[in-house]
């Protein structure tokens, strides 16, 4: 049964995946080990109880193999993920920051950041001002229509209307900008 809901759960994220893979490619192999982990355990758990019915002492023996082997490697995989714990979080946020500054450039990457601010309503990695400050389309000094400003995605439900005014009539002053996306944004 564990098998099968990992199998599902690999799959389920493979679907999510596709519609940010542009973003990074790093989720990948942790699915497709998802996948393959979850196979193996239903094919495990099938020679037991199979072994087990039928008293085949063949098929248990490759259920004791297999089940000696997924605990070992499972405690290789906890031991590595204690080690590497705090490297994380700096991975996903330098991931993030390249698509922030990709922003605009790229389709893939548009769609990406587009998805995941929607999802997590949220703007940027840390805030809106990461695009001000991160993407050249975005930043107040920049001759493009999105200067001072912020990717539609970051807008709240019916706040997109407002902020089309605003970037009509642009610029009119940092702080106003900041105190209108501040009303109208979360980060």
């Amino acid at each position: 049964f564990v098998g099968i809901i990992l199998m599902a759960i690999g799959v389920l994220v493979e679907t999510h995946r596709q519609k940010i893979q542009s973003m990074n490619n790093q989720l990948a192999l942790p699915v497709a080990l998802l996948i393959l982990v979850g196979l193996i355990i239903a094919v495990n758990a099938l020679c037991g109880m199979v072994g087990t019915l039928t008293e085949n002492i063949t098929l248990l023996k490759v259920f004791l193999v297999i089940t000696v082997i997924s605990f070992l490697i499972q405690v290789a995989i906890g031991v590595i993920a204690f080690i590497y714990r705090e490297e994380v979080p700096g991975i996903v946020s330098s991931q993030l920051m390249f698509a922030i500054e990709g922003y605009g450039e790229s389709e893939g990457l548009t769609r990406a950041m587009d998805y995941l601010q929607n999802r997590y309503s949220c703007c940027g990695l840390t805030g809106y001002r990461d695009y001000s400050e991160r993407n050249k389309d975005y930043l107040c000094s920049s001759s493009s229509p999105q200067a001072c400003g912020v990717p539609s995605s970051c807008c709240k439900n019916g706040v997109i209307g407002i902020l089309l005014v605003y970037f009509f009539i642009r610029r009119v002053g940092e702080y106003q900008m900041g105190y209108r996306v501040g009303q109208y944004f979360s980060g």
